[in-house]
């Protein structure tokens, strides 16, 4: 069954590349597979911004066995954009799909905040696709739309022909929707409202500081950051860190991914859109960067005073406290996250690393665990079975990094069996050269999948990258260490 619903999203994928076809026809093709809906507000038309690709493209997709090419046109306007629609026209077909001016059947609620791209945001959170397939829907101007930001730019040169033939929908532009939040909810808006214009009434150079001081803060929920911690913790301390940083940190990730797709839990911008100072995506608890901060800073925490005196275990302790609590500040200042979705993370992120705090010191230890290929093999079959089931790329990613893990554990544990002594000179040369190659190699990858146009294909070397980046990682800090180390 989950292979029939990878088959299915890779079909869906495909109709866009149909609909960009070079052949354009008044009949009907023989093969027709997919439907796209025009909807139009003026100038402007509803586009999606896809989670994989980031790209923007038309609504549309798959016309499934029991569908009429108009209502799948429709069923995908509502699953990806959350708009309800009524099919006017038939405009032409396009390749191997038909393309059908939509009309809203209510007003498109748009809300009054512009993310970097500058274009009106649909509210579409309620949308079956929305943080699985669709990133964000937006109201564009297609001529203010870079040509590299379309996922087909051979569809640009059609589309003020495309515009002109669909009827105009109505919007209606909102401030707020209070209304479409729990009273919990309600209630932190105006707390976090309070927040940002008690700030917002500082001095100048306070509010400079304290801005800063959010950035600093936010860090630990950052790719970049993580990827840097991973390998200064390789480099310095060895790959058995490594492998138990790298486990901490897929546990809480994956964790995050489950709870943010099963529960959808809005973000406070989708009601107030104000209060959102930077961008975020998807649903909001629980706090990714909050739960990894917890994570990553107890994680320290353990490691530095493993051995340590109480003053030290203290000492730290309020240091990383106040760091994970900053983390929680951060991200109710910028908007992006409700109080108890931090104060639930900070919770949950604690049970985690308190359940590996109390697993490394038990009988068998969790170091035998991960040095033990078998392991890594029984969580990567649990994550790719989730997300051959639930469809969230995150998972994906995440699976394709245990799968590195798996194939490179074997060589950590044979060379393990003896103890190199590495000086902080050669762990600050391992660093660099390790980073080095990282930062081409996710650079590499990241920029070859930009290139590309279907969702399945970026995925897949967006997957490669994590696959190929972490067989890197471990192997390299592994050996390198190894042969610059003086072994006891």
């Amino acid at each position: 069954m989950n292979v029939i619903r990878w088959w299915c999203m890779l079909c869906m994928c495909l109709v866009s590349s149909w609909v960009s076809a070079n052949d354009v026809a008044s009949t009907p093709p023989k093969d027709l597979v997919g439907a796209v809906c025009i909807i139009r507000h003026n100038d402007s038309l509803v586009m999606i911004s896809e989670v994989i690709t980031q790209k923007l493209a038309l609504p549309g997709g798959y016309i499934d066995e029991t569908d009429t090419p108009e209502s799948a046109a429709a069923r995908e306007a509502l699953e990806e954009a959350g708009i309800s629609v009524r099919v006017v026209d038939l405009i032409q077909y396009r390749g191997r799909a038909a393309i059908y001016a939509c009309q809203a059947v209510s007003p498109i609620f748009v809300s009054s905040f512009r993310d970097q791209r500058g274009f009106p945001i649909v509210a579409s959170w309620y949308s079956k696709h929305f943080a699985t397939e669709v990133d964000r829907v937006y109201l564009a101007d297609t001529d203010k739309v870079p040509l590299s930001d379309h996922r087909y730019p051979d569809d640009v040169p059609l589309m003020e022909e495309w515009l002109a033939k669909t009827p105009n929908s109505e919007v209606l532009v909102y401030d707020r929707l209070d209304d479409t939040v729990n009273l919990l909810h309600k209630y932190e808006l105006t707390l976090i409202q309070s927040l940002q214009q008690t700030v917002a009434q500082w001095p100048q150079t306070l509010q400079t500081l304290f801005e800063g001081a959010m950035a600093i803060m936010n860090l630990p929920g950052e790719i970049v950051f993580m990827l840097l911690v991973v390998v200064l913790t390789g480099a310095f301390t060895g790959p058995q860190r490594l492998l138990e940083l790298l486990f901490v940190m897929l546990v809480g990730l994956f964790t995050t991914s489950l709870l943010k797709h099963g529960i959808a839990s809005p973000r406070p911008f989708f009601a107030l859109p104000e209060l959102q100072k930077v961008d975020a995506h998807a649903f909001g608890f629980p706090s990714m960067h909050t739960l990894m901060a917890t994570l990553l800073w107890g994680w320290l925490w353990d490691v530095i005073t493993h051995s340590r005196s109480r003053s030290w275990k203290i000492g730290l302790g309020i240091l990383f406290t106040v760091l994970i609590l900053g983390q929680g500040v951060a991200r109710v200042w910028y908007g992006v996250q409700f109080i108890s979705d931090v104060v639930i993370s900070m919770m949950v992120g604690t049970m985690i690393v308190s359940s590996f705090i109390v697993w490394r010191n038990h009988e068998p230890p969790l170091t035998t665990y991960l040095l033990n290929r078998w392991f890594w093999l029984v969580l990567t079959m649990v994550v790719g079975t989730a997300a051959s089931y639930t469809l969230v790329p995150a998972q994906a990613y995440i699976f394709t990094v245990l799968l590195g893990i798996f194939l490179s554990v074997e060589l950590v544990a044979k060379l393990l069996k003896v103890t190199p002594v590495v000086t902080s000179r050669q762990a600050a040369w391992v660093c660099v050269a390790v980073l080095t190659v990282t930062a081409i190699l996710y650079g590499a990858f990241w920029f070859f999948a930009a290139q590309q146009t279907l969702s399945m294909v970026v995925l897949g070397i967006k997957a490669s990258g994590c696959l190929l980046i972490t067989l890197w990682l471990i192997v390299s800090i592994t050996t390198l260490r190894h042969k610059l180390g003086v072994v006891k």
